[in-house]
């Protein structure tokens, strides 16, 4: 059974656990990133294959010990900002809402949208080839992902993708970055913190 004591224990635990990451974070340098740019009104299957070929699948010898961050955010060439993409995205969310709907309910979580908001999505994976493709295809799986194929073809939306591979941060800096990258830039879709 736990004690009182315990519980001051983990939490000054976790507050070094953190406070180390947290100085790992700190001293990352930020690479080059992958950047793809895409309008959502040509996403197909052949489209998205295109363009994820740039894109690490972070399965080779050499991102072993990786961490992928990733961005999507309004292109300065789109014609439609982050209140369109809000509006479109929660009709989306209503349509898969629908009793009758014949897939999964899979659209991530919209965080609502002001003007200024530039961020889409900010997450992070070790397959970020893969993890692309969900975000641009539609899906019958239960993947959450903002799955722009789904609710986006009727936007003059273009987006920016940027990954940027981190070595040798591992998982608990990664968090950190990630996290703060969200508080950051409040994306209009997606959760904060780790799946």
């Amino acid at each position: 059974m736990l004690q009182q004591t315990d519980i001051q224990q983990a939490v000054q635990a976790y507050r070094e656990t953190v406070a180390r990451a947290t100085a790992v974070a700190n001293g990352a340098i930020l690479p080059e990133p992958v950047f793809i740019r895409f309008c959502t009104r040509a996403i197909a299957q052949d489209y998205v294959k295109e363009k994820s070929q740039k894109i690490p699948t972070g399965k080779r010898r050499e991102d072993e010990g990786s961490e992928f961050i990733y961005v999507f955010s309004i292109s300065e060439q789109s014609d439609a900002g982050s209140q369109d993409i809000a509006a479109a995205f929660e009709a989306g969310r209503q349509l898969q809402a629908q009793e009758d709907y014949p897939g999964q309910k899979n659209l991530c979580q919209l965080n609502g949208a002001t003007a200024e908001r530039r961020a889409i999505y900010v997450g992070r994976s070790y397959s970020p080839r893969e993890r692309f493709k969900q975000h641009l295809l539609e899906s019958v799986g239960g993947t959450y992902a903002i799955h722009f194929q789904s609710w986006s073809s009727e936007l003059h939306l273009h987006v920016d993708f940027f990954c940027y591979q981190f070595r040798g941060l591992g998982d608990l800096a990664a968090q950190v970055l990630e996290d703060g990258l969200w508080d950051h830039l409040r994306p209009i879709l997606g959760k904060r913190g780790a799946r």
